[in-house]
């Protein structure tokens, strides 16, 4: 009888943990929608190591993003002016495709983080056969 209760104890308590447990999938997705301040790049290789001194090309300005609806702007810290080019958002693919064709991948997006990644091309310094460079800009963003 007593192992019988024990059991039912048991049993009670696994019901109890499982019923208070949150289930992540039913969160909804963070909103990209509004303001992204700019906090910091990374550079990495076309092989994805990161680079410990950044390129000359490859540091973005101070900027900010603006999300509304589709359509993502970027503006240089104290400007009113749009940064040329502006993104669409394509929420399916999580991806910021610019105006001359380069596309950007969200690699994070929390309710107040973002990471974006996108390749940069930059002049080689080498032989005239390479005369391009691919390295991907990591940028980090807070609300």
């Amino acid at each position: 009888m007593q192992r019988v209760l024990h059991l039912i104890l048991l049993s009670l308590t696994l019901l109890t943990a499982t019923a208070c447990s949150t289930d992540k999938d039913s969160e909804p997705a963070p909103a990209l929608e509004g303001r992204w301040n700019f906090e910091r790049s990374q550079t990495y290789s076309a092989q994805g190591t990161l680079l410990p001194i950044p390129l000359p090309g490859t540091i973005p300005a101070p900027h900010y993003l603006e999300v509304h609806g589709t359509q993502v702007s970027k503006y240089l810290v104290g400007s009113t002016a749009t940064v040329v080019p502006t993104y669409v958002y394509d929420a399916s693919q999580s991806t910021l495709v610019g105006q001359d064709g380069i596309i950007s991948r969200i690699e994070e997006l929390t309710k107040n983080t973002l990471r974006i990644r996108t390749p940069t091309f930059v002049a080689s310094q080498g032989p005239i056969t390479d005369p391009v460079v691919r390295y991907d800009v990591v940028a980090y963003y807070t609300r």
